[in-house]
C-alpha cells in the first residue's frame, strides 16, 4: 500500500468561528491579569460548589492560569500524575461536561475512577450518600459530582474527606460552566479589565433564568464583574423569568435588566429581535428542551447582528442551529467548549496545589 492511500487528519481544516477562537486571545488574557499565586493558593484543598463562593480575584487567577495553559496548548508538565479523580455523574450520564472534566484531568496526568451515583452492592441494595462519599474519599484524591438536585449534593458533600467540584446539582447551579463562560468573554475582551476599559457588553439571553442552572450560574458570575456588563436582556417571553432575589442581585451590582416582553409588548418575537440585535454583543442560548428554542427566529435574525456579535451555547446546539452557525463568524460555542477544558485543568491544579510553573 502506497503512502498516498493513507489519509491523514486535517489538523488545519478551515472552519469559521468567532475571533475569540484565535489562540492569541488566551495570550492577551494572560497579559491582562497580574499574576497572584498567593490568591490562587486559597483554592488548595477546597470544595467548589457554588459560583457564590468564588470571589472575583480568585476567579481571575484561575482564568489566568487557564489562559496560560491554552496559550501553551498544554500544562507545563503532568502535575497530577499518580492522582485519582472520582467521577460521579447521575445515572452515569455521558455529557459534554463529563467528557470535559475527564479530558482535563487526563491531560494533567491523572487517572479516573467512574462511579455511578448510587452503585449497587452484590445483593442489589444501593450505597447511601455517606457510603459513596467514603468510597470516593478512600479511592480518590478529588471528586467531581453531578447530582439529580441540590439536596442530593448537600446530603453527600459533608461526608467527603477530599475536595469536591459541583458539576451540576439538578436545576440549581453549574459553577465551572459559568467560569468557562466568563473565560470566553474575557479572552475576547480583556480590555474590560483595564483601567480604561472599552464599552461594556450588552448580553441577550434566550432561555429560562429561573430554571436553568447554566443561565443562573452565568448571571451570578456576571454580577461579580459588573464593570464588564452594561445590560442583560431576556429574550424569551416568560411569565416569571427570575427567581425571587435573582434580578435584584444583578441590579444591585449596577447591571441593567431589559425584558423583551416589557420593552416591546406589542411586537412579535421577531419584531423585538430586530430592534435589540443590532446593538447586542453576546447572545447566550440555552433551553432545557430543544423544541422551546426559537430557532427559526434566530436564523432570521442573523442578518441583524453586528459582525463581531458572539453566540454562546453551553451545550452544543441542535442540527438546525448547527446548519447555520457552526461555520459562522458568530460561533463562539466551540471556543467555549475548548476553553472549558483549560479552565477545568486550571481549577484541578489550583485545588490540588499544583500551580507552580
Amino acid at each position: 500500500m502506497s503512502d498516498s492511500a493513507l489519509r491523514s487528519p486535517h489538523s488545519a481544516a478551515a472552519t469559521q468561528e468567532h475571533p475569540v477562537a484565535d489562540i492569541a486571545t488566551a495570550t492577551r488574557l494572560v497579559a491582562a491579569i497580574p499574576h497572584r499565586p498567593d490568591i490562587l493558593a486559597g483554592l488548595n484543598n477546597r470544595h467548589v460548589l457554588s459560583t457564590r463562593d468564588l470571589d472575583p480575584e480568585t476567579l481571575l487567577q484561575v482564568l489566568r492560569l487557564a489562559a496560560h495553559y491554552e496559550s501553551q496548548r498544554r500544562p507545563d508538565a503532568c502535575p497530577l500524575a499518580g492522582r485519582i479523580l472520582s467521577s460521579v455523574f447521575v445515572n452515569g450520564a455521558l455529557s459534554q461536561t463529563r467528557m470535559s472534566f475527564a479530558s482535563a484531568w487526563l491531560r494533567l496526568g491523572g487517572s479516573i475512577l467512574d462511579f455511578e451515583e448510587s452503585p449497587a452492592r452484590p445483593n442489589g441494595d444501593h450505597y447511601g450518600p455517606d457510603e459513596l462519599a467514603e468510597l470516593c474519599s478512600n479511592y480518590g484524591d478529588i471528586a467531581v459530582l453531578r447530582t439529580a438536585d441540590s439536596a442530593s449534593l448537600e446530603a453527600m458533600v459533608d461526608h467527603f474527606r477530599v475536595p469536591v467540584i459541583n458539576a451540576g446539582n439538578g436545576d440549581d447551579e453549574h459553577p465551572t460552566n459559568a467560569m468557562a463562560d466568563l473565560y470566553t468573554l474575557l479572552k475576547w475582551r480583556p480590555d474590560l479589565l483595564s483601567d480604561q476599559p472599552g464599552e461594556p457588553l450588552t448580553i441577550a439571553i434566550s432561555g429560562d433564568p429561573a430554571r436553568t442552572r447554566t443561565i443562573r450560574s452565568f448571571l451570578l458570575i456576571l454580577a461579580k464583574f459588573p464593570r464588564i456588563v452594561k445590560r442583560v436582556r431576556i429574550m424569551d417571553r416568560l411569565a416569571q423569568p427570575f427567581l425571587p432575589g435573582q434580578r435584584e442581585v444583578l441590579e444591585q451590582a449596577g447591571i441593567e435588566i431589559e425584558l423583551i416582553a416589557d420593552t416591546y409588548p406589542t411586537e412579535t418575537i421577531m419584531g423585538g429581535f430586530k430592534k435589540i440585535l443590532p446593538d447586542t454583543d453576546v447572545i447566550y442560548v440555552h433551553h432545557q428542551t430543544v423544541s422551546r428554542a426559537p430557532r427559526m427566529n434566530f436564523i432570521e435574525g442573523l442578518a441583524f447582528l453586528k459582525p463581531d456579535t458572539m453566540i454562546l451555547c453551553p451545550d452544543l446546539p441542535g442540527q438546525t442551529f448547527g446548519d447555520y452557525l457552526n461555520h459562522s463568524p458568530h460561533n463562539g460555542y466551540f471556543a467555549q467548549a475548548r476553553g472549558a477544558n483549560y479552565l477545568r485543568m486550571a481549577l484541578f491544579c489550583s485545588i490540588m496545589g499544583k500551580t507552580a510553573r
